[in-house]
């Protein structure tokens, strides 16, 4: 059972890999504008958000139908696409994506947090780190299928045996039973509650401002590097990457020091801002090293966070920290215009402005759940 859930994000990183691996080739089969195809991400982005139902729903209602249904969803979703023959069929199957991979993901893991107890950032670990090989394995099956000579196509449909079998195998599992809720109140109510909580809210901003800080900021610092310090262009990819083997360093550290949340999230301030004052390429690297650490560090802290800020309605919580998340969408338009109107170093130094405001966020953060816990 725990390897299963464990398991949830490898499979949901290899198969979210097949559209950007396929892009090209997608977009030039069917016939589509970049701006089309581009939409597809949006697409399953908004899915994701109305896959937010199926997450509150895990509160009430079988962990395993709700994550068994979205793994055979998700498969359904990735044939559609790897059939699709017109750009409306693109954009159905794309918003089937977002909606079927959050029901599988979340439920996946609110079972997980009751399955763990007080082990749960340790699983919460190991679960990320398998959805790092995850990230590999994607691009390993975009590639064999083009090294076979094969349709771009057959992509997808590798993706969804995978997801598929996957599905029966959480369906012939005993997952751990939605919490009882014997308060007299309905689903209504209980959402309304969880809406009347600062430290959700706070939770949602969290991670709100966790997101950009990873490949958005990425693309900003091989750019920043190029213009501002002159490398070429494969020496700020590299240097980039090094955040990558900055991440499993911070997974690593995880196995021996618990996170500190808000003093996690200081240290990452720091490491982004350095990248932008860093004068040279190695102290670039080790900042971008750095900042993969204590990325990882202060994400899987906001992971187990999120799901015991209200023991029994972790569903609830996630689908509102979710709803929080898309505020964030922007984010990466507002460096954007900083840079358009000045240069892409300034444009970097807007990430390390929204790390600070993620301090900033994760001190209230902490000190909201000690005053709950000091009431309760």
């Amino acid at each position: 059972m725990l390897v299963a859930l464990l398991a949830v994000r490898l499979l949901d990183e290899s198969t979210s890999f097949v559209l950007p691996g396929t892009f090209e080739s997608l977009r030039a089969d069917l016939d589509l504008t970049y701006s089309q195809a581009s939409s597809a991400f949006l697409a399953i982005a908004v899915g994701a958000v109305a896959g937010g139902l199926a997450t509150v729903a895990a509160d009430y209602r079988s962990r395993r139908v709700i994550a068994g249904g979205g793994a055979f969803a998700s498969a359904a979703a990735l044939l559609v696409v790897g059939a699709a023959d017109s750009y409306v069929l693109l954009l159905i199957g794309a918003f089937m994506v977002g909606a079927a991979s959050t029901a599988m993901v979340d439920a996946c893991e609110i079972a997980l947090a009751d399955l763990a107890g007080d082990d749960l950032e340790n699983h919460l670990t190991v679960q990320n780190v398998w959805g790092s090989v995850g990230d590999l394995l994607g691009p390993a099956i975009v590639v064999a299928v083009a090294a076979l000579g094969l349709s771009w196509r057959v992509s997808y449909v590798v993706g969804a045996g995978l997801v598929l079998l996957y599905g029966a195998w959480l369906t012939s599992l005993p997952f751990p039973p939605p919490h009882p809720h014997q308060d007299g109140h309905g689903v209504g109510r209980a959402v309304a509650s969880v809406l009347g909580d600062p430290a959700v809210w706070l939770a949602g901003t969290a991670v709100m401002l966790l997101g950009p800080l990873d490949e958005p900021m990425l693309a900003f610092l091989i750019a920043h590097l190029q213009q501002a310090r002159g490398l070429p262009e494969t020496g700020a990819i590299l240097i980039a990457a090094l955040s990558v083997v900055g991440a499993f360093v911070g997974y690593a550290s995880l196995r021996r020091w618990t996170s500190a949340l808000a003093l996690d999230a200081a240290l990452l301030a720091l490491a982004t801002s350095a990248l932008v004052v860093a004068p040279d390429a190695l102290t670039a690297s080790g900042m971008s090293l750095l900042v993969g650490v204590f990325l990882v560090r202060v994400w899987v802290a906001l992971q187990a966070r999120v799901l015991r800020v209200r023991p029994g309605q972790a569903g609830t919580v996630k689908a509102v920290v979710a709803l929080v998340e898309t505020a964030g969408w922007g984010l990466p338009l507002l460096a954007g215009a900083v840079a358009d109107r000045t240069n892409v170093t300034a444009g970097l130094a807007t990430y390390g402005a929204m790390a600070w405001a993620l301090a900033g966020v994760t001190v209230l953060l902490v000190r909201t759940s000690r005053t709950a816990r000091v009431e309760a």
